[in-house]
């Protein structure tokens, strides 16, 4: 079994958003989510991150102020912002959750992502 690999992101959760080729260079939205994919990625690189073979559980849990977004669409951002760094590709994702924690004297919010192996 693979130990599970956890690292922690603080400051405002940014969730997935929708865009195209083009709408990437020009809409706010998808650039910040772009922007946070890639602190993400780094992140989780700086953190010590391997790439794993064979099927993987994600775990996310989102602490959050206040929640403007769907849980969904920071899952997925997560699971691509991945790809290369902890997994082959996201299809390797076999069992992916997100827990939301509302804590209202939050100063700011925290994603934590733990990522390993199915046994």
């Amino acid at each position: 079994m693979t130990r599970p690999f956890c690292f922690t992101v603080a400051g405002r959760i940014v969730p997935q958003a929708r865009m195209t080729q083009r709408s990437k260079f020009v809409s706010q939205p998808a650039a910040r989510s772009l922007a946070y994919k890639d602190l993400i990625g780094w992140t989780a690189k700086q953190a010590g991150a391997t790439i794993l073979d064979g099927p993987i559980v994600l775990l996310v849990t989102a602490t959050v102020y206040r929640r403007r977004w769907d849980a969904s669409n920071v899952l997925k951002g997560v699971e691509d912002a991945l790809n290369g760094i902890c997994w082959h590709d996201d299809h390797q994702v076999v069992d992916a959750r997100i827990r939301i924690i509302d804590a209202p004297a939050l100063s700011e919010d925290v994603l934590a992502v733990e990522v390993r192996g199915w046994h």
